[in-house]
């Protein structure tokens, strides 16, 4: 039996997920807009001030999206920070603290 804990945040608005290292496991978007937006991921535990992004997800329309990620997951070292812009998403991260 494994000792992994996997835990979710919900974010309707720019917001740290985690302040500790951690994998990232799995997104699920809700966007109730029509237009495109993007989920940006960053391996901080603050608002970014420029900077790469360690990951960016596109979301194209109206709908449901889930992005599954191969395991073990994507690690972050210093936490994990998502911006998005749209005021019309909630994103779901499933991650775990490693």
């Amino acid at each position: 039996m494994s000792s992994s804990v996997i835990k979710v945040k919900q974010l309707t608005a720019s917001g740290l997920v985690t302040g500790k290292r951690a994998l990232f496991k799995q997104l699920l978007v809700h966007h109730s807009g029509g237009g495109d937006t993007e989920i940006k991921f960053y391996d901080l535990t603050t608002a970014p001030v420029g900077g790469e992004t360690a990951y960016d997800f596109d979301v194209y329309g109206k709908g449901m999206f889930v992005l599954p990620i191969p395991e073990p997951g994507v690690l972050f070292d210093d936490g994990i920070y998502v911006a998005f812009t749209a005021v019309d998403l909630t994103a779901t991260i499933f991650y775990e603290e490693v």
